[in-house]
C-alpha cells in the first residue's frame, strides 16, 4: 500500500507540475497597495511567481518579482503582454463605484485577458451582490461582477482558461478602520454573522491562489467566503 500511495503521489506531482503549478508564471493584479490585493500580491511572490500590481496609489511591496505601476483603471492603461493570471481586485466604496468596480475592471480584462497565454482570470465580488445589503451603487457594480465574470469565462474557455470570482464578506482591511475600531459597532457587525468573526485578507488570498493556480475544472462560478453573515443579511456601517 505504501509503494501504491508513492506513486500516486508522484504521478500527482508530476500531473500538477506539467499543467503549470510549479513554474513560474506572469501574474497582474489589480488594487494590490493594501488590503485583499496586497496580500494576494504576496501569497503569489510566496510562491515564486512574478507579479505586476496595478493601483492608483504608490507601492507597499519591495519584492524582486514584484512590478508595480501607478495606474487608475478607469483611465488609459499600459501595454503589457502574455499576462497568465488575472486578478480583477481593484475597488472602491461610495465612490464612482459603478465607474470602478464594473467598468474599471471589464477594461482591465478585455484588455489583458483575451490571449493564448491565458491561464485563469479571477474577480473580486462581494457577498453583497448576492443580497443587496449595501450601499445601491457598490451592491449594483458588484452584482455586474457576478454577470460579467461569467460572460468572461464562456469567452475564455476556448483558451482553455478558468474564470471564477470571490464574494467576501467583512474582511479586516484598512478601508473597514472605521469599524474595527469601534468596538461597539465591531460587535454589532460580527453579530450578523454566525461564526463572530471576520475573514483575515490571507484567507481570501489563499482562495485566489488555489482558484487560479491550483484549479483547473471549476468555472465560471463564485464562491461565497462570509462567516455565515450570508444567513442574517443585515447591512451595517
Amino acid at each position: 500500500m505504501r509503494n501504491v500511495l508513492h506513486a500516486f503521489a508522484s504521478t500527482y506531482f508530476m500531473f500538477t507540475a506539467a499543467k503549470g503549478e510549479n513554474r513560474i508564471m506572469k501574474v497582474m493584479i489589480t488594487g494590490t497597495s493594501s488590503g485583499i490585493g496586497k496580500a494576494v500580491a504576496e501569497k503569489f511572490l510566496y510562491e515564486n511567481h512574478s507579479v505586476i500590481g496595478l493601483d492608483r496609489n504608490g507601492a507597499s511591496i519591495v519584492h524582486p518579482s514584484y512590478r508595480h505601476i501607478v495606474c487608475d483603471i478607469t483611465q488609459e492603461l499600459p501595454d503589457i503582454s502574455d499576462v497568465e493570471i488575472l486578478v480583477n481586485n481593484a475597488g472602491v466604496q461610495n465612490e464612482n463605484d459603478i465607474e470602478v468596480n464594473l467598468i474599471g475592471n471589464m477594461k482591465v480584462t478585455e484588455k489583458y485577458a483575451f490571449q493564448e497565454h491565458i491561464k485563469s482570470v479571477l474577480f473580486m465580488a462581494s457577498a453583497s451582490a448576492h443580497n443587496g445589503s449595501e450601499f445601491p451603487e457598490y451592491a449594483a457594480s458588484k452584482g455586474g461582477i457576478l454577470a460579467y465574470s461569467k460572460n468572461a469565462a464562456l469567452r475564455l474557455a476556448p483558451f482553455g482558461a478558468t474564470c471564477n470570482s470571490i464574494s467576501a464578506g467583512g474582511v479586516i482591511t484598512p478601508i473597514n478602520d472605521h469599524i474595527l475600531n469601534d468596538e461597539t459597532l465591531m460587535e454589532a457587525v460580527l453579530n450578523e454573522t454566525l461564526l463572530h468573526k471576520w475573514a483575515a485578507p490571507e484567507e481570501i488570498a489563499d482562495l485566489a491562489y488555489y482558484l487560479t493556480v491550483i484549479n483547473k475544472s471549476i468555472t465560471g462560478q463564485d464562491v461565497l467566503i462570509d462567516n455565515g453573515e450570508m444567513l442574517k443579511s443585515n447591512f451595517i456601517w
